[in-house]
């Protein structure tokens, strides 16, 4: 006699099983939908930190300071005490500063 012959295992009526599986398909539709929401938000977050990360690097951290033209077509208007400077003298500054960028 092979060990599945000797196997019991409780089995609920057929009405009951139906019950059950109702009772799952409605769960698990339910968490689809929460994890669905969750992942929304997530992308929901990840829009306003690119755009927190925007603002800061164009425009400063205090929202009342006067702003100037940059010149720059594509970065339109930044903090008036800012200067505008060409990418590679920052580069060289940085460099100067402190030698890292060799």
């Amino acid at each position: 006699m092979s060990i599945w012959q000797c196997a019991c295992s409780p089995v609920p009526p057929w009405k009951e099983q139906q019950t059950i599986a109702s009772f799952l398909d409605h769960e698990t539709a339910r968490i689809d939908a929460l994890v669905e929401e969750q992942q929304r938000l997530i992308e929901l977050l990840k829009e306003k930190r690119q755009a927190v990360i925007s603002h800061a690097v164009t425009k400063g951290l205090d929202p009342d300071v006067p702003m100037k033209d940059s010149g720059v077509e594509w970065l339109g208007e930044v903090p008036a005490h800012w200067d505008v400077v060409a990418g590679y003298r920052t580069i060289s500054a940085m460099e100067m500063q402190d030698g890292t960028l060799a």
